[in-house]
């Protein structure tokens, strides 16, 4: 009898050592990850400043989609321009398009249509690009770069402003 009960104690302080280890484990591993966010993170999100990138080319460098998955152009082709009075121009991988925007504070409202039908090699890179940009909703800006998020959580379009 005392044997199973010597058993069964040094059973359970063997699982509270390892669980505490298992815990400091768990807190030294947050501990790293809010170090990295800390210092990625030092570019503060701010509102776009129209102003700032009127007439300059914001090239689309990828979608991030919330289920793991994301677009990337193949080459440095996709880009949008905002223009005066509420217009977008649209050059997409291999077609162009035209469209119209609406930016307050940090709510955006596009309508990106396409232009011409030209066949794409990856057309789902293609369609994907324009129907992103007629489902963003929020507009931040992070240094060189613009973020896109899309309606219903479902990713972030991100834009490097060219200099």
């Amino acid at each position: 009898m005392k044997g199973r009960y010597l058993i069964i104690v040094v059973l359970f302080i063997i699982g509270i050592v390892s669980c505490s280890t298992v815990k400091e484990s768990e807190k030294s591993n947050n501990t790293n990850e809010v170090e990295e966010q800390s210092n990625t993170s030092n570019l503060e999100q701010k509102s776009i400043v129209l102003e700032d990138i009127v007439g300059k080319k914001l090239f689309w460098v990828q979608t991030l989609y919330n289920n793991d998955t994301k677009s990337v152009p193949s080459e440095k082709r996709a880009y949008i321009v905002f223009q005066e009075k509420g217009n977008l121009q649209i050059q997409s991988v291999c077609n162009m398009g035209r469209g119209m925007f609406v930016l307050n504070d940090k709510s955006i409202e596009l309508n990106a249509q396409m232009t011409t039908k030209i066949a794409c090699k990856t057309p789902s890179v293609e369609y994907k690009f324009f129907k992103n940009l007629s489902s963003a909703i929020i507009a931040f800006q992070k240094g060189n770069k613009i973020y896109f998020d899309l309606k219903m959580h479902e990713g972030t379009m991100e834009f490097e402003i060219e200099e």
